[in-house]
This record gives C-alpha cells, structure tokens and sequence, in this order.
C-alpha cells in the first residue's frame, strides 16, 4: 500500500457547506463496540444509547456531522469491501430515517501495516473531508473513544473530545456542550 491509497467515502447528497463540523469515529462512538472489536455483518450493529439524540442535536443546530472510522477488517480479510459498505448504507439510512442523518463518512480500509495516510491517528480522513467540503478546522471538533481519534482530531487542527464509550450518554453530554 502506498502512503497515496484513499478511504472509502460516501457523501449526502442533501450535504451542504458549512464552516464547521463534528467527526465522529464510528465504533464505540456511533454504535457499541462489539466484544471482539470489529462489526462484521449488519445484524451485529448496535447504536449506542445515545447516538441517534446527540446527531439529532448536531442536524438541529445545523452541523454537519461526519464519521471518520478505521476499518482493518477489510484489510485484514475479515470483511469484505462491499460488506463495509453495505454496513455503513444500512447505519446511514438509519440515521436519515430517524431525524439524525450524517453528511458523509470515510472509512480506512487498511490494515495497520499498509502505511496509509487515511488510518488514524494520521489525519488523512479529517483533511480530505476538510479540502472537499471547505471546513474550518479550527472551528471543527473531532469526538472519538481512543487516543488515535484524539491524535488525528489534533492533527488536523480540531478541538477534540474523548469519550468513555461504557458511559451511556458520553457522546451527547459532548455534542449539547459544544
């Protein structure tokens, strides 16, 4: 892999500009993290308890919120490409049917010795979001449940916030104060 190799996006296409924005890791952040640390089929998928109230929060005050997750089951072979896509269809139509609608995600599909740009805690998801939608990073905020998320959030000059992923309502007590 070469340090050019690209995350998988998506993009809303009720997207619309702004000057700031909200990352969002997906794991442990958007749903629960599963026991054995990776989703690999839909049923599996569970939203955090507070999930759907704090991107309902985000979408009211007219913030985009986008997630920005490393992936390394696809590069370690334990899910395929179009499985992570069809994961992250099925968690975006969710979203949208429930008033909490993202305007985008990027995954990194690699595993961690491939030496992308786009794995975090290297920036890479953050910045290209940032360039193709014309964010503000330093007015932007980056919530995640590890260190890395923190590292890239930083990174990429955003405010960043640590979550404890077993606290039950961490993500939005995050996302009302902000």
């Amino acid at each position: 892999m070469t340090p050019g190799a690209r995350a998988l996006a998506w993009r809303s296409p009720k997207a619309s500009t702004a000057s700031t924005c909200v990352f969002i890791d997906r794991d442990g952040v958007v749903n629960e993290r599963p026991g054995d640390g990776y989703v690999l089929a839909w049923e599996e998928f569970r939203f955090r308890p507070d999930a759907i109230a704090a991107l309902r929060v985000l979408e009211e005050a007219k913030i985009p919120a986008i997630v920005v997750s490393n992936q390394s089951c696809v590069g370690r072979g334990l899910l395929d490409q179009a499985d992570l896509i069809d994961i992250m269809r099925r968690m975006t139509e969710r979203l949208e049917r429930d008033g909490a609608p993202l305007h985008a995600w990027y995954c990194c599909p690699h595993a961690p010795d491939e030496g992308c740009d786009c794995r975090k805690p290297r920036p890479g998801m953050l910045l290209r979001a940032i360039g193709e939608f014309g964010f503000d990073a330093s007015k932007s905020h980056m919530i995640g449940d590890t260190a890395t998320d923190i590292a890239a959030g930083e990174a990429a000059g955003c405010a960043t916030h640590l979550i404890d992923p077993s606290d039950p309502n961490a993500f939005l007590r995050v996302v009302t104060e902000l």
